[in-house]
């Protein structure tokens, strides 16, 4: 097993016992840490999972987000960590699943296969897939770290784009190489 695939199966199970989705339950989660005045980039230790996760909010819906997770251990990988809500129950139903989310950067675009781990409620009015576990190739990250923006868009399964009232969702990725070295960094320290 690679570094990389055991962070990917090291996160599957922490995502499955709740740790990492609402940031290990209150008061476990270091503060969040915003990387800079520039940036809309968040860097947060998960000090019981022994993980960093760093992310960026989506300007549609706030609470949509898109980012990477690294494990103690393995802190040279990077794995996709992204955040879907929908008003409909029905999402529950796709966990377990994998959907095909096309992220655009500058001209490029790449379907991504994400698996959904989890699908947690919020007061049964708000639901949220949690889509992990797919590592991130260093082409992706060179990517990143050259563009300001990146376009997330739910392809598949149909059924799922139907369960979502936000299919597409736009995140400010500036400042990525700075949250990427922090990440690095505070995962080093855990």
């Amino acid at each position: 097993m690679t570094p990389g695939t055991a962070a990917v199966t090291l996160v599957v199970g922490m995502l499955v016992s709740g740790h990492l989705l609402a940031g290990e339950g209150s008061g476990a989660a270091e503060p969040n840490d915003t990387v800079d005045d520039e940036s809309s980039w968040t860097v947060e230790a998960l000090p019981r999972s022994s993980s960093v996760r760093y992310t960026t909010n989506g300007h549609a819906v706030h609470g949509h987000q898109f980012g990477f997770l690294k494990q103690a251990g393995s802190c040279g990988a990077d794995v996709v960590w992204l955040t879907w809500s929908s008003p409909h129950d029905g999402l529950i139903d796709y966990k377990g699943q994998t959907a095909e989310v096309r992220l655009t950067v500058a001209d490029t675009t790449r379907l991504l296969r994400i698996p959904i781990v989890a699908v947690s409620s919020i007061n049964k009015i708000l639901h949220v897939a949690v889509m992990t576990n797919l590592a991130a190739d260093h082409r992706l990250k060179l990517l990143l770290a050259s563009s300001d923006e990146a376009s997330v868009t739910v392809v598949a399964p149909k059924e799922l784009v139907g369960h979502v009232d936000v299919s597409s969702e736009r995140f400010d990725i500036t400042g990525f190489a700075t949250a990427h070295e922090q990440a690095t960094e505070a995962c080093q320290s855990l």
